[in-house]
């Protein structure tokens, strides 16, 4: 289906993508840039917890290889930096890593790292390095690998010495030399020293089959693959939402329907969207050649600039060529290559009409790049690479290109440009010397292999795990098993089966054939003479039939895979020769590690269209292909599931279908607390009810919550009737476990094992069977709170049962419900007055929700005493409320609700009696321990009262209500009682007595009323409001009296105490004190503000007394004024002031000081006077107070000496 209107920025979220060239050079944007996957997570963290765990004195060696392009490099650089530098370990967001790196804390590392190709040998590159660590000379460092280890690491003191040795950035070639020896014999002499190496294994080194196998004994290798990337890509870079990912199957879908040769897988596909897939599998032969292209920097550049393309017009090999030209033209091996490029690029044009000239454009730089293999491409592989396409005929696409390609051959120089006639079709390819020395070695080791179809198989095998990732069958140098365990999920269940890896189906694999539902039997495709475009290419000669009737126990499938085509077989052989000829990776290197990786991808791409896309499975002789959604699944449990789930719903059409996945965890919970009688109100467990119990029809919903039920009236589930009369036909004998299983497990029910110990605890828990187990013991519903060992249970058989007559089950009514009377008369005990004894017992059971309160207490309050209680009481009278319930709402017969109560009691008056006892225990503390809570927080606020009696109950109340068990202790409750009531009374007494009169209505104000009408007071309040007094005292005074105001209360304090510990007011009983002496405080306040004011106008003597005297010279209205203003005059003249001033003289003053145009400096003398010895506190509150009796306005200040005349 294809999607014109949508855009790619419709499907992709890009994200910013921080490309750090040199990462070595840089570690903190290294960290920064750097991208954790599952698997870079684990591999970091555990290099970081193998060198915290390193024992001083000895060392490691760990090695990284991979691909190039593949990320060795930044890894290796991050992990670096994270030991080298601490305060970027806490930058680390991802969990394990972070982990990991908190464990460096305790140590000190000293990183040196070692560029290895920035001089001649590894020997001089590691001087360098230990030169530029701990200084000296190079030449000090000697050439012996062993002995320059263990110097340096001497010279790095108590510091772990990390060792990091990879190749230098920015190289334009590889490093071309033989380090492997050296390497080895410093990874062995770091054993015995206090270092870590590290080592990034380039293609140069990595050979752990040629002449440097000793790598591999001396380090622990690890391997980066090239689906790392591809997670980076799709988790980090080029995100798809949900919906986008729809879009996209579809998108894919059209693209395998439409574009010959597109045989990428859809996860693949849709990880890497809009980057088309093919560049993955080149980006390491393009980086051979372009040091610096880097596969994630060229995706995220590149999907900036197609965002706003259509849907489908994917990112192609000419992008990749346009990127990477400017690199490629440096490399003198690609020289006669673009000589030739050039000349069809520029002549060649020519060839064409104007319309198609873009598209031969597109083939040529396509071609180019295929071609740094040395392979070349065929015109079908062109078709996939560029998606060209017909409307009309598919076929046509490939026959153009291939026109194209024909006519470039006929002007393109002979040297440079070649058409091979291989098997299938013609390939093209633009001869790169180095390239093509290397693919006719290739050619010549394939003819020389004697390579079957046995061992095509399994070159093709190894794919099946890139492709996914649970696939059972690891590659391996060793023999395999021929069979795998597998599980598929249907229905909330994980359906058991084997697959068989190409072996023969026999007699002797039906041995087990009852602990698997299904068998899956793998064939080996065969290797024809067939095109890509074949039909027979997808024939295979048909398998033999197998059976599948009633009586077969399991699914029997052949997967039939597709026939290879030769091109896929050449393919496969080609790989198969770069695996096992190790002379060809010895001379020709990273050419043919890079070919080998594109081989690798294509075998995924050639299993993913034999096996997935062409590929049958046949079922009763009927073949089936997979379905859309198999084939986009991207595990093989998911494809399997897809397929199996029809086959299932038809086989086992009784199954219930559970919404979550039945494991082991959820059946041993639900058994030991629904079936067992425990708490079944938990949110969880009633979730795990309804999941799984109710599909079973083992619970029903009553009120709130599930109950259990199998209800002999109703139509029970067809497995329990089966397990009913398997123990009913073996006349009281039991019925082995393995039976009973068999008959759940077939037609039409498909229980496993789950499933049918959850069936079997329901019917326990109904008292229907009892387990036996394998030394002849019996498992009952009273047993059933315990896990069960299944393991341990032989068989199941009828539960023996006492039934109860009439009259033994009246008396369990009358003992349940307290009422000696009732009397069954002539009737059965479904007598009317039974039924309304039994609904007024439950409505009471309803109303006193015991079990709720208990269920809401906090989990401090909630101790192991309480919960035993509460699950005693739950598994008696809990289940005869349930009983009890059912049976007034005529789901349940009146005597089998009695027989159900006597059944929870186990028909014991001892075990109802103590019961009893413990429901009044649990009553009493679920209800008393909330009364508890609050007593013990009154009294952790109520404040301190200085009354022994009242502090000596606060302290034993205190010490009862700390411990929750005395809530069970009549004796220690009642003490609690007597405390409290004679604490509270007390205490709220004395602090409403102090209240009152400290705040309240009989506090008494008369002394501050007294203060505030004093003349002293209206002096202080006159003289604080002259412009040169400082007004700190009077601000204090406002402040005091302010609170006084705000203090007084008129609340019913009593009243609020009986909840409060305190007054709404906010009053303290520790503020009683300082409200006493609150007159007292405010003269003080007052006589320091008054002699301050005093000390001021002492210092403006002069000024004042001319200022007066101009004043009283020129008032001529007011004789009292004049009189006054020269009487102030002339005691300011004597340099003293007034003993007593009036408001009016205050005025006159403030009149005096405004008139002062430039005021005098002041002269004033340091506060020494009468010092002697003063602690620091002192010191400060006499300068504190000399500063405040300077003036507030700009007048300047003259400190004079004890001989410098007149001075304040």
């Amino acid at each position: 289906m294809k999607r014109p209107q949508e855009k790619i920025k419709d499907l992709v979220e890009l994200q910013v993508f921080d490309e750090v060239q040199n990462v070595a050079a840089d570690p903190v944007r290294a960290v920064a840039a750097y991208r954790f996957t599952d698997v870079t997570s684990d591999l970091i963290a555990r290099w970081l917890d193998a060198l915290a765990d390193q024992p001083r004195g000895r060392g490691t060696a760990l090695a990284l290889a991979g691909s190039r392009g593949v990320g060795k490099s930044h890894t290796l650089a991050v992990f670096g930096a994270l030991v080298a530098v601490p305060e970027l370990r806490s930058t680390i967001t991802e969990p394990h890593v972070a982990t990991s790196a908190r464990r460096l804390m305790s140590r000190r590392y000293l990183a040196v790292r070692v560029e290895r190709g920035t001089r001649p040998t590894l020997t001089e590159e590691l001087c360098v390095a230990f030169t530029a660590a701990f200084g000296g000379s190079e030449l000090q460092w000697g050439d012996e690998p062993g002995a320059m280890l263990a110097v340096a690491a001497s010279r790095a003191l108590d510091a772990t010495l990390l060792l990091v040795i990879d190749t230098s950035f920015g190289r334009e070639t590889r490093v071309d030399r033989d380090d492997g020896p050296f390497l080895s014999e410093l990874a062995v002499a770091a054993r015995n020293v206090n270092a870590f190496v590290a080592l990034a294994l380039d293609d140069d080194i990595a050979d752990a089959n040629g002449i440097n196998a000793r790598l591999v004994a001396t380090y622990k290798v690890d391997y980066l693959d090239p689906e790392h990337l591809y997670r980076i890509v799709d988790l980090f870079l080029l995100r798809k939402s949900k919906d986008a990912r729809a879009a996209l199957h579809d998108i894919y879908l059209t693209l395998r329907a439409t574009v010959p040769g597109f045989n990428w897988s859809e996860p693949r596909f849709t990880a890497l969207y809009p980057v088309h897939p093919l560049i993955a599998d080149i980006a390491a032969e393009v980086r051979l050649y372009a040091p610096t292209f880097a596969f994630l920097s060229f995706a995220s550049a590149s999907s900036v600039r197609a965002v706003g393309r259509p849907a489908l017009s994917l990112i192609l090999l000419d992008e990749v060529f346009d990127r990477a030209e400017h690199d490629l033209r440096k490399s003198k091996k690609l020289q006669e290559a673009f000589t030739a490029y050039d000349e069809l690029a520029t002549k060649g044009k020519q060839q064409f009409p104007v319309m198609q000239r873009l598209q031969a454009k597109l083939i040529l730089k396509s071609l180019f790049i295929l071609s740094l293999d040395g392979h070349g491409a065929t015109a079908s592989d062109l078709c996939a690479a560029l998606l060209l396409t017909d409307p009309v005929s598919p076929a046509a696409a490939t026959e153009r290109i291939d026109e194209i390609l024909m006519r470039f051959a006929e002007i393109a120089p002979p040297d440079v440009w070649e058409r091979v006639a291989d098997v299938g079709a013609a390939r093209y390819r633009f001869l790169i010397r180095s390239s093509v020395s290397f693919d006719s070695a290739l050619e010549a080791s394939v003819k020389q292999l004697a390579i079957d179809d046995a061992t095509l198989n399994e070159v093709l095998g190894t794919a099946a795990h890139a492709r996914f990732e649970d696939w059972p069958f690891v590659a391996s140098t060793e023999a395999r098993p021929a069979a795998a365990t597998f599980h598929v999920a249907w229905r909330g269940s994980e359906r058991p089966g084997r697959i068989f890896e190409r072996a023969p189906f026999s007699a002797s694999q039906q041995s087990n054939a009852r602990a698997v539902d299904w068998q899956i039997i793998l064939l080996a495709p065969s290797s024809g003479s067939h095109h890509d475009g074949d039909e027979a290419a997808n024939s295979q000669p048909a398998p033999p039939s197998l059976p599948n009737s009633d009586d077969t126990p399991f699914i029997n499938i052949f997967w039939q895979p597709a026939a290879l085509n030769q091109e896929e077989s050449l393919a496969l052989r080609r790989l198969h020769a770069l695996r096992t000829d190790s002379a060809l990776i010895a001379k020709f290197g990273e050419t043919a590690r890079a070919v080998m990786g594109a081989l690798t991808a294509q075998s995924e791409r050639i299993w993913t269209r034999v096996l997935m896309s062409n590929g049958q499975m046949i079922f009763n002789g009927v073949a089936h292909s997979f379905t859309d959604e198999a084939r986009a699944a991207p595990t093989l449990s998911g494809a399997l599931a897809d397929f199996f789930a029809p086959l299932f719903d038809k086989q086992f059409s009784q199954h219930p279908a559970f919404e979550e996945m039945l494991s082991e965890f959820e059946t041993a919970r639900l058994i030991e607390v629904f079936f067992g009688g425990a708490n079944t109100a938990e949110p969880d467990m009633q979730r795990l009810i309804s999941l799984f119990a109710v599909p079973l029809g083992l619970a029903v919903r009553r009120s709130q919550s599930f109950t259990t039920e199998i209800v002999d009236e109703a139509p029970a589930p067809g497995w329990v009737t089966e397990v009913l009369a398997l123990t009913d036909s073996a006349d009281g004998k039991t019925v082995p476990l393995e039976v009973v299983s068999r008959a759940l497990r077939r037609k039409p029910y498909g229980l496993l094992r789950e499933a049918q110990h959850l069936v079997l605890a329901a019917l326990v828990a109904r008292r229907r069977v009892q387990l036996v187990t394998v030394v002849g013991e019996s498992i009952t519903r009273r047993a059933q709170g315990r896990s069960i060992k299944w393991d341990q249970i032989a068989g199941v058989g009828r539960a023996a049962v006492t039934h109860h007559n009439a009259e033994e089950l009246l008396a369990w009514a009358r003992l349940l419900t307290g009422n000696p009377a009732l009397s069954a008369g002539d009737e059965p005990p479904s007598h009317e007055s039974i039924r309304v004894a039994l609904a007024a017992w439950l409505d009471t059971w309803h109303e006193q929700r015991v079990l709720e309160k208990t269920d809401a207490l906090p989990d401090a309050s909630l101790t192991v005493h309480a919960w035993s209680l509460a699950t005693a009481v739950r598994k008696t009278f809990g289940v005869a409320a349930q009983a009890i319930e059912a049976a007034i709402a005529d789901e349940l017969s009146l005597e089998e609700a009695l027989q159900r109560v006597v059944d929870a009691f186990a028909d014991s008056i001892e075990n109802f009696a103590r019961t009893s006892r413990q429901l009044v225990d649990l009553t009493t503390y679920s209800s008393g321990i909330a009364g508890r809570e609050r007593a013990q927080a009154y009294l952790a606020t109520a404040e301190p009262t200085g009354e022994e009696s009242i502090e000596n109950a606060r302290r034993e109340l205190l010490s009862i209500a700390a411990d929750p068990h005395s809530l069970f202790d009549d004796g220690r409750r009642g003490r609690f009682e007597l405390l409290w009531h004679e604490f509270h009374g007390r205490y709220v007494e004395h602090y409403a007595a102090v209240h009152d009169r400290t705040v309240g209505g009989a506090s008494d104000r008369q002394p501050l009323d007294a203060l505030l009408r004093a003349r002293e007071w209206r002096e202080f309040e006159s003289l604080s409001q002259l412009s040169v007094v400082n007004r700190q005292s009077w601000a204090d005074a406002e402040e005091l009296l302010e609170r006084v105001e705000r203090s007084r209360c008129d609340l019913p304090v009593r009243q609020v105490l009986v909840e409060r510990s305190t007054c709404l007011c906010s009053f303290h009983l520790t503020d009683a004190a300082r409200y006493a002496h609150l007159s007292q405080e405010l003269e003080d306040i007052a006589e320091l503000g008054r002699a301050a004011g005093r000390r001021t106008l002492s210092l403006f003597s002069k000024q004042l007394s001319r200022t007066l005297g101009a004043l009283a010279d020129h008032q001529t209205t007011d004789a009292e004024t004049t009189d006054r203003a020269r009487a102030l005059s002339d005691a300011f003249a004597r340099g003293a002031v007034p003993e007593r001033l009036s408001n009016g003289d205050v005025r006159l003053l403030e009149r005096a000081i405004e008139s002062i145009d430039a005021p005098s400096p002041v002269r004033v003398r340091l506060p020494t006077e009468g010092c002697g010895l003063l602690t620091r506190e002192e010191l400060s509150a006499r300068l504190r107070q000399w500063l405040d009796d300077l003036p507030q306005h700009g007048a300047p200040v003259e400190i004079i000496g004890e001989g410098d005349g007149n001075g304040a």
